[in-house]
């Protein structure tokens, strides 16, 4: 290790984050985590691209930090956001969101 990195870990290990966090509680007596603050958008019966890439990358980012079982599954978690991202923005109606969705939570059963 350089000089440089020695001197760093020390001083990032000593100012890395160590309270709650504003978005994600931990479920008592289990540990699962629980999204807290995050908006629910419950009103909407089909939304547009913007709000599907939204749900996309909320899915994604649960499984990439907080599922450990991601390594066994058939593809490479980091590839399955690149494929997914044409797949969401061009689902034409609810339906197609729908499966979509069901695809990708698919991916990791």
């Amino acid at each position: 290790m350089s000089d440089d990195l020695k001197t760093k870990i020390p001083e990032i290990y000593s100012n890395r984050h160590q309270g709650e966090s504003y978005y994600i509680a931990m479920t008592p007596g289990v540990g699962n985590p629980q999204f807290i603050h995050e908006n629910a958008y419950a009103n909407m019966s089909y939304p547009d691209a913007g709000f599907r890439l939204l749900a996309l990358y909320r899915y994604w980012n649960m499984i990439h930090y907080f599922f450990p079982n991601k390594y066994l599954t058939d593809k490479d978690w980091n590839n399955v956001l690149r494929e997914y991202i044409p797949v969401f923005i061009s689902a034409a109606n609810r339906l197609e969101y729908e499966l979509a969705t069901l695809q990708i939570i698919g991916e990791v059963t």
